[in-house]
Formats: structure tokens, C-alpha cells, sequence
């Protein structure tokens, strides 16, 4: 098999998703919502999907950016911690977005 080749949407989708999830749980952040997610088909990563870039509202009404990617000096996936993209982002920039007033319905923040 192409070890190259990325996983068909759906299951790049959900296997995606289960690692956000548990990365955002080592941080202890269990309920969020992801919004302005952008697939970056820059390269493909171990596991055969691509990094994604995108916010992460958290409950606490907080705001995250990340990026989604390989760290080989660990030898598992980062949200972007080493290259600063994981950073905490001022809400004031998204008061008018519809995905994060959608966002913060969801974790009932209005």
C-alpha cells in the first residue's frame, strides 16, 4: 500500500477530530468547539492525514489558535506548541463572526 496516500475525507475527518481531542485532553480541556478550521495539504502526516489549522473556543470563553502537525522530537502529533501556534487569541477579533457566535452557542456562552 502508498503510505503516501491520505485517507478518503470522512475517515481523515474522524481521525483528525479523535487527535485534537486527545491533545486538547492532556491540556484538560474537554468541552470546546472547533471553528475556521482550514485543511493544509502541505504535506501528509504519519497516519496518512493532512495538518489542520484552525480556533478552538473552549468553555471558559477562551480562544485558541492551533496548527495541527507532526513533532518528530516527540514522535506525536502537536498543536503547535513548539512553533507558536497554539496561542491564546483575543476574542475581540471574532464578535462578529458568524462560526464563532455559532461556536459559542454550542457551548451555551450566550
Amino acid at each position: 500500500m502508498d503510505t503516501k496516500k491520505v485517507l478518503d475525507q470522512p475517515e481523515m475527518e474522524r481521525k483528525t477530530r479523535s487527535i485534537i481531542d486527545r491533545l486538547l485532553a492532556e491540556k484538560g480541556i474537554t468541552r470546546y468547539v472547533i471553528f475556521e478550521v482550514v485543511e493544509e495539504a502541505s504535506k501528509v502526516l504519519p497516519g496518512r492525514i493532512y495538518p489542520v489549522s484552525g480556533l478552538v473556543l473552549i468553555d471558559n470563553g477562551r480562544v485558541f489558535s492551533y496548527w495541527l502537525d507532526w513533532n518528530a522530537d516527540k514522535g506525536d502529533y502537536t498543536l503547535g506548541e513548539e512553533d507558536g501556534f497554539w496561542h491564546e487569541t483575543d476574542v475581540s477579533a471574532f464578535e462578529g463572526d458568524r462560526d464563532y457566535q455559532e461556536a459559542k452557542r454550542g457551548l451555551d456562552l450566550i
